[in-house]
């Protein structure tokens, strides 16, 4: 008997029909076997196994051994509203959880599975001890970008008009996640709901940090005010351009946004664009008039984070000569080669003192040797033009050489330039 018992499992496991319909002639299921056969059929997609197996007496509600899996949350997944129908009409539990606490809802708002929400959601309507199961889908849908199942599930009215200010809360918490999953039709129909401004706002910000400039459009279009800040003081365009977000900024900028605003550490937007590396953001918001000796709290400038990190973060997204070239522009337009941060240190000392062996060993775990060598010798152009910058010997600026270094993308170049 035991023999035919797991010959019945891995004939379920395998989707060998005639095989398990003769193997039910000799054992019933309402035993582990029969179980874990039932289950592996249900995984398989193997429904006419499955039912039969459930006909000889296997539970409807057995799981996965680890997964904690049930048979209606693969029906969910797999969007086969028949056979969940069917597992329903024989008792499955429709609030069993899985491993990770996720139920058959929340699985079928995972997965895009509209027929199997819809029909779910109805079971749900006037459950409030469940809510939250809702709502988690709700959640999910909004993660993934299916508006046809954020609307089904708004659309429940029952639980809707019970839970209006519960409702307000979920729908202002899913426009932020939208916001950070860059869901844009998910977005498009939360809007329409008619969030608190404060949520835009804050949405606003989200989208910035996101590399979500449709959103950052959408956002501003409804209302969200421009120069809004975050709980440390950090506006839409810093948090771009601390991300190298340069299609975002432009978009920020081009609606009057006040390019000197800093947060409470007294960092501006220009510093933040120096730090990500990114050139094209520099010379934008240099191009727009930003001030550029503005110092932080700590007395550093645009300058001192330019050669204290923006380079290097340049060389680790394997754009080698953007810290070169935001240096170069800021030395043309101005910035102070001497001025000191609270410690004592110019831009000499914070080049000098970046590229050492702690930044070494970190860049060595992550396997980015070749990205180092690269920075040592941006560094050492940077050092170069420093210290002609401040002899004053009336050296060229440097751009053309620079040019000539980027259009051959080669950093043999740079040694050539410093020698």
């Amino acid at each position: 008997i035991m023999e035919l018992k797991r010959a019945l499992v891995l004939a379920a496991e395998k989707g060998h029909a005639e095989v398990v319909e003769e193997l039910l002639k000799y054992v019933d299921t309402n035993n582990r076997e029969g179980n874990q056969a039932f289950i592996a059929a249900a995984e398989l997609g193997a429904y006419k196994i499955a039912l039969q197996l459930l006909n000889h007496g296997a539970d409807v509600d057995s799981r996965v051994k680890f997964e904690k899996t049930t048979a209606l949350m693969c029906a969910a997944q797999e969007g086969n509203l028949e056979f969940l129908q069917e597992l329903l009409a024989r008792g499955a539990d429709l609030h069993a959880k899985d491993c990770d606490g996720k139920t058959a809802l929340v699985i079928a708002a995972m997965t895009g599975k509209i027929d199997v929400v819809r029909k779910l959601v109805e079971l749900y309507a006037g459950d409030d001890e469940h809510s939250d199961d809702l709502w988690t889908a709700f959640t999910k849908a909004v993660e993934n970008d299916y508006v046809d199942i954020v609307l089904e599930i708004l659309s429940n009215k029952t639980h809707a008009k019970k839970h209006k200010a519960e409702a307000t809360k979920r729908i202002n918490d899913a426009l932020l996640t939208a916001a950070r999953y860059r869901s844009l039709e998910v977005v498009r129909v939360l809007l329409e709901r008619g969030p608190r401004k404060s949520v835009i706002n804050e949405a606003l910000l989200i989208a910035a940090q996101s590399d979500f400039p449709e959103g950052v459009q959408l956002f501003l279009k409804n209302g969200a005010n421009k120069n809004t800040k975050a709980n440390w003081g950090v506006t839409a365009l810093s948090l771009a351009a601390s991300e190298g977000n340069v299609d975002i900024a432009r978009e920020l900028m081009d609606t009057g946004v006040d390019l000197q605003e800093s947060d409470e550490k007294g960092e501006t937007a220009l510093m933040k664009a120096c730090c990500s590396g990114n050139a094209q953001l520099v010379l934008e918001l240099l191009e727009r008039g930003v001030e550029i000796n503005v110092k932080d709290k700590e007395g550093w400038t645009a300058l001192m984070y330019a050669v204290g990190v923006g380079y290097i973060t340049a060389a680790r997204n394997v754009r080698n000569f953007d810290g070169l070239e935001i240096v170069l522009a800021l030395l043309n337009r101005g910035a102070k080669i001497d001025e000191e941060n609270k410690r004592g240190e110019a831009a000499l000392d914070l080049v000098q003192a970046s590229c050492n062996k702690d930044l070494r060993d970190e860049m060595h775990y992550y396997h980015e040797d070749a990205y180092y060598e690269n920075a040592l010798l941006i560094r050492d152009s940077i050092i170069w033009i420093l210290l002609n910058r401040s002899a004053n010997l009336g050296v060229s600026d440097g751009q053309d050489q620079l040019n000539i270094m980027r259009d051959k993308d080669d950093m043999g170049n740079a040694r050539g330039f410093l020698e």
